[in-house]
């Protein structure tokens, strides 16, 4: 997730044995990292970092965020119900988790002033972090500039 949206990559070095399987250990890692990307690749494969549009420096306290198309994806690894963006100008169409399509209920609280977003998300599936909310918006993502240049922060 942070290299995704940090528009990094990850080479993963290892090499399989002289007859042709994998390390125990490599097998292990590999598995582990499988159960999350897997499900989730829409959100790895083509996606880039929202760092472009959120360009304040303050980590996000639950996790990550990557965009690709009409849509910005939501990397939750520390659990929480609000989620505050401010400066995002598009409405919020429809928000679901990832890996299942199951949807989540998401309120859109807006000050029109300094297009402040705040998404409350009611009833959230009783899953384990991490997981990944994909929230799709009427258009591709879009950030009030401004609201950055008066020296504003998310948190």
């Amino acid at each position: 997730a942070q290299m995704v949206s940090h528009n990094a990559n990850h080479l993963i070095n290892v090499g399989p044995l002289p007859d042709g399987t994998f390390p125990a250990e490599a097998d292990k890692i590999l598995a582990e990292l499988g159960k999350l990307a897997i499900p989730n690749i829409e959100a790895i494969t083509g996606a880039h970092s929202a760092a472009k549009l959120f360009t304040c420096t303050q980590a996000f306290p639950w996790g990550e965020l990557t965009s690709k198309g009409n849509n910005i994806y939501l990397w939750i690894f520390r659990k929480t119900s609000v989620i505050d963006l401010y400066g995002i100008r598009n409405k919020v169409v429809k928000a679901e988790i990832l890996s299942s399509g199951e949807p989540v209920k998401v309120i859109d609280e807006r000050v029109e002033e300094y297009n402040y977003c705040r998404l409350i998300f009611e009833d959230l599936p009783s899953i384990e972090t991490p997981f990944i909310i994909k929230v799709e918006l009427d258009g591709a993502p879009q950030v009030f500039e401004r609201i950055y240049d008066a020296g504003f922060t998310r948190f």
